[in-house]
C-alpha cells in the first residue's frame, strides 16, 4: 500500500512539472511587475480564432524550446472565445517567456462537445519567438484560425500596441520591435 501511495504521489509531481509552462499570459488585473521578471522576455501577439458555428471553449498554443530541444512545458493558454461571439476568440495577448527561441508546432482548439481540434502552420510558414537579445516588448505578429486553416502574418501591429498599452499603462510600447519584420541577419561568410 505504501509503495502504491508513493508511486502515485510521484505521478501526480511529475504530470505537475510536465505541464508546467514558460509561457505566461500577464494578467492585466494583477500588479504587472511582479509577472515580468528581469530575466524574461515580453512578447505580444493579436489571435484571430474562428469554430464558426462551434463555441470556442478554449485555445492552446503549442511551442518547441529550439535552443534546449524541448517540447513540452511551453503551451500559451488563450481562454475562451469572446463574450458576445462565443464561436471567436480575437484579442492582443501580452505575455513573457524565457530568452530562448520557441517554434510553433500546433494549436489545440477545444469546442462545443469536447472536440479538440489540433491545427497547424500551412507548409513553408513558420512562426519562431525570439527576442534576440532585446528588452522592449516584441510583437511575434498575428496568428489566425479561418476556414480550417492556422496561418501567420504580420498584420496587427498598430492594433495591438493601441489596445495593450491601455491595458497596461506601466510598459511602454513606444519602442516594440515587430519580430516578422526583422531583416534577417547576413552570414558572416557574405561579409566583406
Amino acid at each position: 500500500m505504501k509503495k502504491i501511495l508513493t508511486l502515485v504521489i510521484l505521478s501526480v509531481v511529475g504530470l505537475g512539472l510536465i505541464n508546467c509552462t514558460s509561457l505566461n499570459i500577464v494578467d492585466p488585473k494583477k500588479e504587472i511587475t511582479p509577472q515580468i521578471p528581469n530575466d524574461k522576455a515580453i512578447y505580444f501577439i493579436k489571435a484571430n480564432f474562428n469554430a464558426g458555428t462551434e463555441t470556442i471553449y478554449n485555445v492552446t498554443l503549442e511551442n518547441f524550446d529550439l535552443i534546449n530541444s524541448e517540447i513540452s512545458g511551453h503551451s500559451l493558454d488563450l481562454g475562451a472565445g469572446n463574450k458576445d461571439n462565443p464561436n471567436i476568440l480575437t484579442g492582443c495577448f501580452l505575455f513573457t517567456g524565457i530568452n530562448t527561441v520557441y517554434a510553433l508546432y500546433e494549436a489545440q482548439i477545444r469546442t462545443t462537445g469536447g472536440k479538440i481540434r489540433t491545427v497547424k502552420l500551412a507548409d513553408k510558414k513558420s512562426w519562431n519567438l525570439s527576442t534576440e537579445g532585446a528588452k522592449v516588448p516584441i510583437f511575434a505578429g498575428t496568428l489566425s484560425y479561418l476556414d480550417g486553416k492556422l496561418d501567420v502574418s504580420d498584420l496587427g501591429f498598430k492594433e495591438c500596441t493601441t489596445e495593450l498599452s491601455a491595458k497596461y499603462p506601466t510598459i511602454d510600447f513606444s519602442k516594440a520591435e515587430e519580430m516578422l519584420k526583422r531583416k534577417p541577419k547576413q552570414d558572416s561568410k557574405n561579409k566583406k
